[in-house]
């Protein structure tokens, strides 16, 4: 294998996987990334088996391959070097990284022994970068980060002929985000994606400067794929009945409070100064004059 590649394009396309190179591996190839360069396309991939990103290079093949090498320092080699052409050759085991000033030689794997990424076949969805913004902002902060209950870890999608609900709950808050520009569709459908793995989409999503994200929904394989801009993203789904989250909202209030948020803030930031030594709990009540 050996190919031409800009050093900039190539650190920009490493920078999508950052989150898709576990640091701690279920297996030891998978802290590694694979590279495949075959009918005039450049492709780089890694995977942690729940997160898995493979984006295109643009590349100037002159010899088809694919090859594993270790992630992180291949990361950290290319974003050292300074801009301009590089060639990636692969000379029996070893990989070679040749820039105008350097030279650098890593060790490498049989591509056969990478795990395989699924087929992107399912229902297809879309939705607006404003709307993921939306979910990024003020649906994700909700979500829980204790694994121990995966469910509540993950954001639920619900699509269905009253249109398109998003919901996230820690078993303390609750946010729900109705999404009014979404489409209608006649059965109800829901499924669950973990929170991080969508911060990570929306953080590619900003980056590459795109207006909308395809994704596809696959129930027999358990994984969401999302397309964008030469990034394919892979997040395997959650299994598990999500809360009755409707049973909690209340139908009517007794009590309606305006406010101004800035000033709300700025008190939050001072109280949360003593909340600290109290597991972090405000207590908000009306003030008596």
């Amino acid at each position: 294998m050996k190919l031409k590649v800009l050093q900039e394009n190539l650190n920009r396309s490493l920078n999508n996987l950052q989150k898709a190179i576990p640091s701690k591996p279920q297996l030891p190839i998978l802290s590694s990334i694979l590279i495949e360069a075959k009918n005039n396309e450049c492709t780089i991939s890694a995977t942690d088996l729940y997160f898995g990103v493979k984006s295109n290079v643009q590349a100037d093949i002159e010899n088809e391959g694919m090859v594993v090498i270790p992630g992180k320092q291949f990361k950290e080699i290319i974003s050292s070097l300074n801009p301009g052409v590089l060639t990636l050759e692969l000379k029996e085991n070893t990989f070679k990284i040749l820039s105008e000033k350097s030279k650098t030689s890593l060790a490498c794997q049989t591509s056969e022994e990478y795990p395989p990424f699924p087929n992107v076949e399912g229902d297809e969805y879309k939705i607006s970068s404003e709307n993921l913004e939306e979910i990024e902002k003020n649906i994700s902060f909700s979500a829980s980060t204790d694994q121990a209950r995966p469910v509540l870890t993950a954001i639920l999608f619900k699509f269905s002929s009253k249109g398109s609900e998003i919901i996230s709950t820690d078993g303390f808050r609750l946010s729900i985000l109705e999404l009014n520009e979404s489409e209608i569709y006649e059965d109800e459908k829901s499924f669950l994606i973990p929170s991080k793995a969508l911060s990570e989409v929306y953080r590619i999503m900003n980056k590459l400067d795109v207006k909308e994200v395809q994704f596809k929904i696959s129930r027999e394989l358990k994984q969401v794929f999302f397309s964008m801009n030469g990034v394919l993203i892979f997040v395997r789904l959650i299994d598990g009945n999500y809360p009755p989250y409707e049973k909690i909202v209340p139908v009517d209030f007794k009590t309606e409070v305006v406010f101004d948020s800035e000033e709300l803030l700025d008190n939050l930031k001072r109280a949360m100064i003593f909340a600290r030594e109290s597991s972090n709990i405000v207590k908000i009540g009306r003030a008596h004059v």
